[in-house]
């Protein structure tokens, strides 16, 4: 009869769990109120679907922002410098000949009132050659260092004005079943996360969960960790029922079964050891042999 127990009280609490959607009556799912019958709805009383969510939404807007600028300034820059001195250097003239020659011309026939109707030309004759000298020109300063120094001058005035906006911004949630919940896919109850599906409270997993801070799918209670078909508080393993157990297929309070997870043990009771137990602080685990 326990080990029946075992079986059944995790089935039964399970199912409690996964059609309640936080909810003591009703025949929809995904639900969180009381005695709805609609499905994805908050509240109590509702027949149809998605009825008494509430979404939220938040904008705010910023003005339109006047701005101008104005920039006046005098630019001074003072320019100080100075043009080198120009010279010239020492340089010579070659010395040359000058060849001096005479050549006459004579006038035979002269008509008074015409002029020299016929004439004739000796052939030139060498006189006397001049030689000039060399000439030397001595290094001079063409134009000496000349300073400069003057200011670049100007003005500057770039005046602007505009305007920038106005911004929007802002945030909608829509209505979903449940309150805070963030999970991908809709869920009822309170602060669930995960893919979805689950009911309750801080649950974080997809599927059919309800209680409170489950980590597993199929699951219902409080705590409970490891696999399917849990339901109780601070159960780990898969198919239990109860507080505190450690396994698969069981029921009560601080069971624990020697079997792997795979494994069926058919434990029920109080504190048993092994499998196929039931009653209070029983154990089959065979003692080692020294």
């Amino acid at each position: 009869m326990n080990n029946h127990l075992a079986e059944t009280g995790a089935a039964e609490w399970y199912g409690t769990g996964r059609h309640c959607g936080c909810r003591p009556d009703g025949s929809g799912n995904l639900n969180t109120g009381a005695f709805i019958a609609g499905n994805y709805s908050n509240g109590a009383f509702w027949r149809g679907d998605y009825q008494g969510l509430g979404g939220y939404q938040y904008h705010g807007t910023v003005s339109e922002i006047p701005w101008s600028y104005s920039v006046n300034s005098d630019i001074e820059i003072p320019i100080s410098g100075s043009i080198n001195a120009v010279t010239q250097e020492m340089f010579t003239i070659q010395g040359w000949s000058i060849p001096l020659s005479l050549q006459i011309t004579i006038c035979i026939i002269y008509i008074p009132f015409v002029g020299c109707v016929l004439s004739g030309t000796l052939p030139p004759f060498h006189i006397a050659t001049v030689d000039v000298p060399s000439i030397t020109v001595d290094p001079s300063v063409l134009n000496p260092q000349t300073p400069l120094v003057f200011n670049f001058s100007q003005v500057i005035d770039m005046p602007g004005s505009g305007t920038e906006g106005p911004f929007s911004f802002g945030f909608t949630s829509p209505g979903m079943p449940g309150f805070f919940n963030t999970s991908t896919n809709p869920s009822s109850g309170f602060f669930n996360s995960g893919e979805g599906g689950a009911s309750g409270f801080l649950n974080n997993v997809s599927g059919a969960v309800s209680g409170i801070a489950n980590a597993f799918t199929q699951t219902s209670g409080i705590f409970n960790d490891g696999g399917v078909g849990v339901s109780g508080f601070q159960n780990f393993g898969t198919l239990e029922s109860g507080w505190a157990n450690l396994g698969n297929f069981l029921s009560g309070v601080y069971n624990t079964s020697v079997l792997d997870m795979m494994h069926q043990a058919f434990i029920s009771g109080f504190g048993n050891y092994g499998s196929l137990l039931s009653g209070s602080l029983n154990s089959n685990v065979p003692t080692p042999t020294p």
